[in-house]
């Protein structure tokens, strides 16, 4: 039982790892990257601010 719940604790810990990575992003303009990184685990308010000044100022947010 002891190894059943090791797996499980395990398996949720990868599979939160694996899904606060692909919440990161970053803004470029023509050919050009304006912007470093931004993840949302580390303050989700810059990231959607980040995000949105991107677009406003006509750039592309690519998610990483």
């Amino acid at each position: 039982m002891k190894k059943v719940l090791l797996m499980f604790v395990v398996g949720a810990f990868m599979s939160v790892s694996m899904i606060s990575c692909s919440n990161c992003g970053h803004c470029t303009i023509g050919p050009i990257a304006t912007s470093s990184k931004i993840c949302k685990k580390d303050g989700e308010q810059a990231y959607n601010d980040a995000k949105a000044e991107c677009t406003a100022t006509l750039g592309t947010w690519a998610n990483n």
